[in-house]
């Protein structure tokens, strides 16, 4: 069960990541994949990298969508004249864009865990530290 809560944390941690990013340029997925893929051993790293090569058109559009998403929204932001619930919009449209890839790669990081015995499970390292608000807001 302990495992699961990891999981979901380290996952949750990737959105925290997409969204206390500099909003502003476009994500850098693999940095941010790679800082969240530590924490597994070497065998569900590879499986994960299988699975996100094996998806990578889809992800590749994904991210392109919702790249193009989030460049609207911020130009929209600069206009004289700003319209909120067009900005409102926009902003439920990224939620759900980056919903959408961060249920992707957790499908793709549960496979992977799944598909590796016990034994390699039991290297998965429980990440140290905890996700707070000042580290979300932290000004980097």
């Amino acid at each position: 069960m302990r495992i699961w809560l990891v999981l979901s944390l380290v996952l949750n941690g990737l959105l925290i990541g997409f969204i206390a990013g500099d909003l502003s340029r476009p994500i850098d997925v693999a940095r941010t994949l790679g800082s969240f893929s530590a924490h597994y051993p070497d065998e569900i790293r590879r499986d994960i990298r299988s699975g996100i090569w094996e998806e990578r058109q889809i992800i590749m559009e994904e991210l392109a969508e919702l790249n193009s998403t989030r460049t609207e929204l911020f130009t929209r932001m600069r206009l004289p004249e700003t319209d909120r619930t067009s900005l409102e919009g926009l902003m439920a449209e990224v939620r759900q864009r980056t919903t959408a890839l961060q249920e992707r790669f957790q499908i793709l990081t549960l496979d992977a865990v799944m598909a590796v015995p016990p034994d390699v499970r039991q290297r998965i390292e429980i990440p140290r530290g905890s996700l707070d608000l000042e580290t979300v807001i932290a000004d980097s």
